[in-house]
């Protein structure tokens, strides 16, 4: 029984509160649309509440997408920087393959064994083994080239996307600011209600693209050499020399 009273009492209180303090009620409702979503019927009611919600919000997105922006720009240099590495890896792998296939042909036609690389012996065993070894080299550097160029262009495409929300968030910020002195001294128009709507649907873009995974730079690499140690091990266990011959008798 007294839980009930207690209860009652408490509803009472709410009921009037509610009902004779305008300013409570306008405070319950501007949190409700502010954390729970604004509504059409919550825009069309409260403009100017909406409009001061959907310009800090912008604002926000605005900073959090310049950010991740430079930091995009700052991974686009380093994927950069790691495509040149494996090219000149590859090139020089297959250079010195074919450096050695040429004196690997002579000494086969001639008999004349050992060759010299790079100031080195090989006999005609080591030499296969070392033209295994650059293959997969090269292999393994063209694999690693393909991802970067994969990733440069998801970056490109990334920073494309937040360029595109960055300027049209800024643009209807410059909006809001002027429909909002309108809205002070007037009803709310189907233009300004359209508009109110527009930039609704741009805060949920934004919130939505926020809460993607940033493309680091750091978890690129962990991926890339976590692959690219598998593929070096699955090369190794290869004893096979049939494609440093194939490439020799080429």
């Amino acid at each position: 029984m007294k839980n009930i009273i207690i209860f009652v009492v408490v509803v009472a209180g709410a009921y009037f509160a509610w009902n004779n303090l305008p300013g409570l009620r306008d405070q319950v409702t501007k949190a409700a649309n502010k954390y729970g979503g604004w509504t059409e019927e919550a825009r069309k009611s409260d403009p100017v509440g909406f409009i001061e919600h959907a310009t800090e919000q912008l604002e926000k997105d605005i900073k959090e997408f310049e950010a991740a922006k430079t930091a995009l720009v700052s991974n686009k240099k380093s994927s950069e920087a790691k495509l040149e590495e494996y090219r000149d890896e590859q090139a020089t792998s297959m250079g010195l393959a074919n450096s050695i296939k040429e004196q690997y042909k002579i000494a086969e036609e001639t008999g004349n064994w050992p060759i010299t690389v790079a100031g080195k012996s090989y006999d005609r065993t080591a030499a296969i083994t070392l033209v295994n070894n650059l293959l997969a080299t090269s292999k393994n550097a063209a694999a690693r080239m393909t991802d970067y160029e994969q990733v440069l262009a998801a970056i490109d495409l990334k920073s494309a996307e937040l360029t595109g929300r960055i300027s049209e968030s800024k643009f209807n910020v410059e909006k809001l600011a002027a429909q909002k002195e309108l809205v002070k001294i007037d009803s709310l128009s189907a233009e300004a209600d359209m508009l109110l709507a527009k930039v609704n649907d741009l805060v949920e873009g934004n919130s939505k693209l926020a809460e993607e995974p940033a493309l680091t730079y750091e978890d690129l690499v962990k991926d890339l050499t976590k692959q690219a140690k598998a593929e070096e091990k699955a090369a190794a266990s290869d004893a096979a020399n049939s494609a440093a011959l194939d490439f020799l008798n080429s």
